[in-house]
């Protein structure tokens, strides 16, 4: 799956959602709260009601039509911050992009691998470093264009190799 990722490419889903509570810490990899960008309801701090990242993610996954597995999920986290991006959501290139586990019992979602700790995008909330506060969902996505691209280069290197191989072998035909 991941190289489905690296050769098709991705797109955006859903909202650029508010990361409440995370844990990055080694081994954890969990996005625990985010703001439900749907709801109207605010807390005493001002800030929207958190819920359940997982639960939330799957749903908004349901839809966009995209499978409600957590292992078809993409989560991003900006590798820039959005005072720098001034208010918009980054461009894809911009993203470091982590495939998603599962959704735990109590709802947070798992990413697969190191997660954004093990990648420098985000810490521990407390410790030096800036903590994760904005995420998206992404989703992979055929890219036509780029799959042909590879098709002509395994084309190439298949008559490269049989051009090779037609010289070096006794008697083979040399182009003079």
């Amino acid at each position: 799956a991941d190289s489905s990722l690296g050769l098709c490419g991705c797109e955006p889903f859903g909202p650029l959602w508010e990361v409440f509570e995370s844990d990055v810490s080694a081994g954890a990899s969990l996005i625990r709260k985010i703001a439900d960008p749907g709801s109207r309801d605010v807390d005493p701090d001002g800030r929207r009601v958190s819920v359940p990242a997982g639960e939330a993610l799957v749903a908004e996954a349901r839809t966009a039509n995209v499978s409600e597995d957590a292992k078809d999920i993409w989560l991003g986290i900006p590798r820039v911050s959005m005072r720098l991006a001034k208010g918009q959501a980054p461009g894809l290139g911009e993203w470091a992009l982590f495939r998603g586990s599962r959704v735990t019992p109590e709802g947070s979602f798992m990413l697969e691998g190191g997660g954004p700790g093990a990648e420098g995008v985000g810490t521990v909330a407390g410790k030096m470093g800036r903590p994760i506060t904005r995420t998206q969902g992404f989703r992979s996505t055929v890219d036509r264009g780029a799959l042909g691209q590879m098709q002509m280069a395994y084309q190439m290197e298949r008559l490269t190799n049989r051009h090779s191989s037609e010289e070096s072998a006794p008697g083979g035909r040399r182009p003079w």
